[in-house]
């Protein structure tokens, strides 16, 4: 048996599968008690109301006061995939950086990825870009031509957050890759 509770219903009597889970209403006994109720998942209970429309994507509830979805909930709004390349590198450093994350996102970076095609490298850095303060992160030595540097974690970044990869020892005019992966949230508020 599992505990689940759809918050801001109004009927009772009536449950709602979402995603696969079961939620049925709050039940507030005397004294402003909140009740709980024991339900079965995948349980044959039948649907006795149809799903609300603001209930149909998402998962909503009661923030500042609003009905509105709820900031991160299960599952993700894409998946995040991001690469940029650099065809005509400078001789010596060259930094590439990923784009900025968009208002109301919430990413997270799973993967990163970088590499010179044509040339053997002396060291490559993954900068993450924190609330406007830059990280040294992963530092890899030398690497032959064509062979990437990754990083694998769990990286969360909002707003206006951004990556930066590093690849020192290049030769002028070579192609270089900077790849991460992840997904992303919606948060609407």
């Amino acid at each position: 048996m599992s505990r689940q509770v759809l918050l801001g219903a109004v009927d009772a009597g009536w449950t709602v599968e979402i995603d696969g889970r079961t939620y049925a209403p709050v039940l507030v006994g005397s004294g402003g008690i909140v009740q709980v109720a024991e339900t079965a998942p995948l349980s044959t209970i039948a649907v006795t109301q149809a799903t609300p429309d603001n209930l149909r994507v998402g998962v909503y509830g009661r923030i500042g006061g609003a009905w509105q979805r709820e900031p991160l909930g299960r599952g993700y709004s894409r998946a995040y995939v991001e690469q940029v390349v650099n065809l005509n590198a400078a001789a010596g450093t060259n930094n590439l950086t990923g784009a900025a994350v968009a208002a109301n996102v919430v990413r997270v970076t799973t993967h990163m990825q970088v590499l010179d095609v044509n040339s053997a490298t002396t060291f490559s850095r993954f900068f993450p870009t924190i609330n406007g303060v830059q990280y040294r992160g992963k530092h890899a030595g030398a690497a032959i031509a064509g062979v990437s540097t990754d990083w694998d974690g769990e990286m969360y970044q909002v707003a206006g957050d951004s990556h930066l990869a590093q690849i020192q020892g290049c030769t002028l005019n070579d192609d270089l890759v900077f790849t991460a992966w992840g997904y992303e949230f919606d948060i609407n508020l």
